[in-house]
């Protein structure tokens, strides 16, 4: 079964009838190849730097604003009262499954 489907693509190939290329075409075409690898590597390596120097901004500028004007973890703590209720939250699928949370009190938030 393998031979047949390997024997079906060579028949089916387009280029089969081809003659192969030459010695001088191959070292052409990887000529041109090498010597267009470093132009997309020195690009690339354009813009990690262009990045690195972006969120190096961005990490300057932004935390003096959110040490200013963010919260902190203290202000976001939430006295309860004397004596918090108990509450829940039901719900009921159409299947008639229930699912019924309690929801804590004591948690802060």
């Amino acid at each position: 079964m393998t031979g047949d489907l390997r024997r079906q693509l060579r028949d089916g190939d387009p280029l089969n009838s081809e003659p192969a290329l030459t010695a001088a075409d191959v070292q052409d075409m990887r000529r041109k190849i090498v010597s267009a690898a470093p132009v997309t590597a020195g690009i690339r390596f354009q813009w990690n730097w262009q990045l690195a120097i972006a969120l190096v901004f961005i990490c300057a500028i932004g935390t003096p604003i959110l040490m200013r004007y963010g919260r902190r973890p203290n202000d976001l703590a939430i006295s309860a009262p004397e004596r918090a209720e108990r509450r829940q939250l039901q719900f009921q699928t159409p299947g008639g499954t229930r699912i019924n949370w309690v929801l804590n009190p004591e948690l802060p938030f």
